[in-house]
Order: structure tokens, then sequence, then C-alpha cells
């Protein structure tokens, strides 16, 4: 029963709903989604990440995430890498991403910058037919068998900041505003499941997001609110709104409401590395549970994230 619940669930994902992994809640993350915001400051950063939703039910969706950003600040340039597998029983999506943006002045203050970009990626998609139940094992809607396809697609975006430091001065030394776009999945292609009715193959759709925020900058510390908007097939959208506060070197914390009712915290610690001037691990944890009345049967959800960055 429980995989037929799951599948009745992940069906309309699959065909004309979001067919993205979830926007992850952690910013170091941010340039997986927008490739314009890879590496935008003055540092580069290695992250992992490990979400695991609704832990109410057996086989609930999880997303492992590895990724990479390094700026060229000479050549006004950044580049990234974004492996991410995410799982949502019977269905399991890998897919290897490559990241790039340019970077430029647009003069409307001292120390803006913009920024656009591009990304590509290679997806292995695996449906495991031998593990779905149906009350009607003859539809033929369903795949049989295990099913492996493969798929590419590509995407571009844009992000603007009034302030992205100067003169060794950090990002965080002065408040901001800042807001950027992008798409994904631009080549709506169909995904080809061999061992399936043809009507069970699925179109790929173009997915979106846009996110707007700003930086109010301490003596000690610096808060910054943001809201993203996502949207995917027609008449699919949500949005969340953050507020984080962060004590350079120090620690951070961050409060999320997503429109789905899904209420998150997260908090981290940041420590020197002991590995090179100027590096430090970035610790994270975040915790979310559904307000609405779905929250009772999806149960708490739980992500943590650890990223070394280098500053020097």
């Amino acid at each position: 029963m429980r995989y037929t619940l799951l599948f009745a669930i992940c069906l309309p994902f699959w065909g004309h709903s979001q067919q993205l992994a979830d926007l992850s809640v952690f910013g170091e993350l941010a340039f997986a989604w927008n490739p314009a915001m890879t590496a935008p400051y003055d540092y580069w950063e290695v992250t992992a990440d490990y979400r695991q939703q609704w832990l109410g039910f057996d086989n609930a969706p999880r997303t492992a995430i590895l990724a990479a950003q390094y700026p060229f600040q000479k050549e006004n340039m950044s580049i990234g890498g974004v492996f991410t597998h995410d799982r949502i029983h019977p269905f399991n999506v890998s897919t290897l991403a490559f990241t790039y943006a340019y970077r430029f002045k647009m003069g409307f203050s001292r120390y803006d910058q913009a920024s656009i970009g591009a990304t590509v990626n290679a997806s292995q998609y695996f449906v495991d037919g031998l593990s779905i139940i149906a009350s009607n094992p003859d539809d033929v809607l369903l795949p049989f068998g295990e099913n492996n396809g493969l798929g590419f697609n590509a995407g571009a975006g844009f992000f603007y900041t009034t302030y992205a430091g100067a003169r060794r001065r950090r990002y965080y030394s002065e408040n901001a505003f800042f807001f950027g776009g992008a798409v994904q999945q631009v080549f709506p292609a169909k995904l080809i499941i061999e061992q399936s009715n043809r009507f069970a193959n699925w179109q790929r759709t173009m997915h979106g997001n846009f996110m707007v925020g700003g930086r109010l900058v301490n003596r000690n510390f610096f808060i910054e609110p943001s809201t993203w908007l996502n949207f995917g097939a027609p008449n699919l959208a949500n949005f969340n709104v953050q507020v984080k506060m962060e004590k350079p070197e120090a620690f951070w914390t961050a409060v999320t409401y997503t429109s789905n009712q899904t209420l998150a915290l997260q908090i981290g610690t940041i420590t020197p590395s002991g590995f090179a001037k100027g590096s430090f691990w970035r610790i994270g944890a975040m915790g979310s549970y559904n307000v609405g009345s779905f929250g009772q049967h999806r149960g708490l959800g739980l992500e943590f994230m650890m990223a070394y960055r280098l500053t020097e």
C-alpha cells in the first residue's frame, strides 16, 4: 500500500509538475539553481548537503548534493560544478551540472556587480517498476522492470548586488540590495522510458526562479532577509521567505517559511579550518515541519550541510 501511495504522490511530479530537486534553504547552494550566483564574491567553496524529507513514512524523498564553486577575480568570471542525487522511490535522478558566470559593473553604485550565467547538465533517470504495487497491475501507464534514461539540458540566469566587496573588504562589510533570476530545463525534451506505454513518457518542462533580498550590516553581525519565487509547469508556483542572521567567523541562524505551509529553522557554526589562512568550516543543520493539516502525516524534515570556504 505504501508504494501505491508514494507512486500516486510522485506521478504528478513526473508528468506536469515540479521535476527538479527542491531548493535548499542554505545559501551556499544558491548557484545550483541560478548559475549567475556561482562564486559571486571573493571566496571559493566546496559544499556537501544531505536532505531527508517527510520522516513520517517509509521511502520518503531524499536528496544529496556535492558542489564546488571558484572565482577567477582577474578574469571577472566564476565556474562551478554540482552533483545531485534525488530519490523519490521508486524514481531516482542523478544529475551532473557545470555552471559559468561572468561578472561586470553596472555603474548604479560605486561597488555594484552584475553577473550572467549559464549551466549545462546531464541526468540519469532510473525507475524501479518492480517495486510498484498497484491496484490495477495491467494499467498501461505503469512502467515495468528496471528502466534507465539519459537526458541533457541547459539553463541561464542573472544576478545583481549593490555591493560585492572592495579593496579586500568582504561582501558583508556594507549594506546591500540584491536580486536575480534563472530558468532551467530550457529544452522541453521527453524522458523516454523504454519499458512503458508511450503515454507514460514524461515531458520535461521549463522551470524558473526569481529571488530578491538585502543585507543589513551591524558592527558585529548582519541580517539578511530574502525571498525566492519558484515556478514550473503551468499553474505551479511556490515561494519561501527567509530571515538570516550571521556573525562572521562565528555562527549563523535563520528561519524560513514556504508557501506550502512548511516552517524551517537552521543553525550553523563557522570555525577556522587550520588548513590555510582565511579558511573556514561552515557546518549547519536545518529542521522543517509542515504546520498545515498534512504535517502530522509527513513528519519532520532534516537537512545537513558542511562547506569548506577559503577567503584569501
